[in-house]
Parts: C-alpha cells; sequence; structure tokens
C-alpha cells in the first residue's frame, strides 16, 4: 500500500472514531493538559498542516531533504523542548476551539478537504516545515504516526477497543518510532527494553 493511500485510510478511520465521541465526552480529560476536545484539534493538525504545506510553492532542490525519523528527531532534540511542547499544547487548544459547534462533522470535512488536496499530487513533491523540507510522502508518515497515536489515546479516553485504526498504519508507527529512537541515539536502549532485556528508564519518550 503506497503511503498516500495509507494516510487517507487512517484519517478516515480517525474521524469514525471521533464520530464515537458523544456530546458529553468533550471535556472529558484526555491526554495531559488536554480534554477530547483539544486532542481531537490537535490531531485534526494531522489533516491541515498538509493542506497548507500543499497550497505553499514546492521548495526548490538544493537543500537538505529530511527523512520522517530525521524529522521526528530534530524536533525531540528542540533546544527548549518545555517550550515546545506547550505550544503544542496550546495550537491544540486552539485549534479544538476552531473545529466549533460540530467536532467529528468538522473532522469528517477536513479529511476529504485533504483528500482532494493530494489528489493527482506527486508522492515526491517536496514541502517545506519548521524543520526543513521532507519529500511528501515521508512528511506523510509523520501525520499517519499522528493520526494512530492520538487515535489510540482517544480510544483510550473515551474506553473504546484500540483496534479501530487500520493494522498496518499502528505497524508503521511503531517502525517510525523505533527508526526515531535511533536517529536520537536511543536504538539500543529501545532494542532492550522491546527484547526483554532492561526496562526504558521512567518517563523516557522518543518524541
Amino acid at each position: 500500500m503506497d503511503q498516500v493511500t495509507l494516510y487517507l485510510d487512517t484519517a478516515r478511520a480517525y474521524a469514525g472514531l471521533v464520530a464515537l465521541v458523544r456530546p458529553e465526552d468533550w471535556e472529558r480529560p484526555a491526554l495531559g493538559v488536554w480534554d477530547v476536545r483539544a486532542l481531537v484539534g490537535h490531531t485534526t493538525r494531522a489533516l491541515t498542516t498538509v493542506v497548507d504545506y500543499l497550497a505553499a510553492a514546492e521548495p526548490a532542490d538544493g537543500a537538505d531533504v529530511l527523512t520522517a525519523p530525521e524529522y521526528f528527531a530534530a524536533f525531540a532534540a528542540s533546544p527548549d523542548k518545555e517550550a515546545a511542547d506547550d505550544a503544542v499544547a496550546a495550537r491544540g487548544r486552539a485549534a479544538g476551539v476552531g473545529l466549533g459547534s460540530g467536532p467529528a462533522a468538522r473532522t469528517a470535512e477536513l479529511v476529504e478537504e485533504v483528500a482532494d488536496a493530494l489528489g493527482g499530487v506527486a508522492a515526491r513533491r517536496l514541502v517545506q516545515t519548521r524543520f526543513g523540507h521532507l519529500r511528501l510522502e515521508e512528511y506523510l508518515r509523520t501525520r499517519t504516526f499522528e493520526l494512530v497515536v492520538h487515535g489510540l489515546d482517544l480510544a483510550r479516553a473515551l474506553e473504546l477497543p484500540d483496534g479501530l485504526l487500520p493494522a498496518p498504519a499502528v505497524a508503521g508507527a511503531l517502525e517510525l518510532a523505533t527508526q526515531t529512537a535511533a536517529a536520537s541515539g536511543h536504538g539500543p536502549h529501545v532494542l532492550a527494553a522491546l527484547t526483554g532485556r532492561s526496562p526504558l528508564p521512567p518517563g523516557f519518550a522518543v518524541l
């Protein structure tokens, strides 16, 4: 399955998960400082950023081109990670408010908007992100990861099964997480944990 198809399949599955949110659940605690609305708002940025980047002119060839693991490793290595995390949290809350009175319907609309934006676009097209240039197919790996990880967060918050997202997308997210660990210098520790040799330190995360 190509990355565009996997991304759109995951986006539609995520929208289906959001459709299960009941009116009384939107203010329910979800993840860290986020309630369900803010979590959904943050996750919809995995849709809107694709539309925004494709609306911009394609960067010229010549600059270094990042892979998906390098992109995530660059975020993890931000000089002031706490400030970066606070900014992400604030954008998530703002995006949640921006979903308006019908968050589930708006999420479904955003999925179709990104599907339209991706129509006929080459997977090798360059996009400009705040951490550098990526090929579209690599950037979509990071957005699929976001949809999977936060889709699972949403399922946990709503006490729903964790099998509502495409299995290939979950596998791809796991692969990208381990590749990011390797790119960040944590590969041996993560491999030791995954094979039962030693646990990871409390609070460890690749992002």
